[in-house]
């Protein structure tokens, strides 16, 4: 059975097969589009604080902080543009998943139509409640850093949140036409925490590779569906 690591590896072969490209181009002309318009209001924002709260008297001290505030902050912003990209381009995600899932010998369900007023609230209301978990998960993370001697363990386990969110937003993609519940999902992840953790900290490495991050997205929405289709056996 493929690893997490192994499924995000598989997801990035899976993009240069015959076929794919029309499900590849669009999520990658998308994740390129968004990563560049969030650099660019990084930096701008950046500039901007510099600007208000450097003292003047200091001001070379620009040259040394500006460097390193800005690796600091994209590094931790790859992972907000990664959940932001995943949510902006789910529909496009959802069409390269189930490609996959068929390409590897079994047909998604089709979704029960309800009329689209329906259709839009099922999908607005689960993608709300995952958000809500996600930014109760960070703030979690974000409220120990204050803690004296416990806010040791924040960094390392702001990876591990940051790790299992990012399989959290992409397992959406072949289980959502399942139509399951946000808490059966996480149920799913739970029993295969390994396969989840593997799979999130191998996309949140690739993230920090130049170019190789601005195919993650579709990579790891392929590979989350190489994973749950070995795994998920639906009632």
């Amino acid at each position: 059975m493929t690893s997490g690591p192994g499924g995000l590896i598989r997801g990035f072969r899976w993009l240069t097969k015959p076929g794919m490209k029309r499900f590849v181009v669009l999520p990658i002309l998308g994740n390129m589009l968004i990563f560049a318009l969030a650099s660019m209001l990084l930096f701008f924002a950046l500039e901007l604080a510099m600007d208000r709260w450097l003292p003047e008297d200091v001001s070379w001290l620009r040259y040394l902080l500006f460097p390193l505030a800005a690796v600091a902050m994209l590094i931790a912003s790859l992972f907000s543009f990664t959940l932001l990209a995943n949510l902006l381009l789910g529909p496009f995600l959802g069409a390269l998943s189930a490609k996959v899932w068929r390409e590897l010998g079994r047909e998604m369900p089709e979704v029960p139509y309800g009329g689209m007023w329906s259709e839009f609230r099922f999908d607005l209301g689960i993608e709300l409640r995952r958000l809500g978990y996600s930014l109760l998960c960070l703030l979690g993370v974000f409220l120990l850093g204050f803690v004296p001697i416990v806010q040791l363990i924040a960094a390392p386990l702001g990876v591990l949140v940051g790790a299992w969110l990012l399989a959290f937003e992409f397992v959406a993609h072949p289980l959502g036409p399942y139509r399951l519940s946000l808490a059966e999902q996480l149920r799913f992840l739970r029993e295969h925490r390994w396969m989840a953790l593997g799979f999130g900290l191998a996309t949140m490495g690739a993230l920090l590779v130049p170019l190789l991050n601005l195919a993650v997205v579709p990579a790891a929405a392929a590979g989350m569906t190489i994973l749950t289709h070995e795994r998920f056996r639906p009632a």
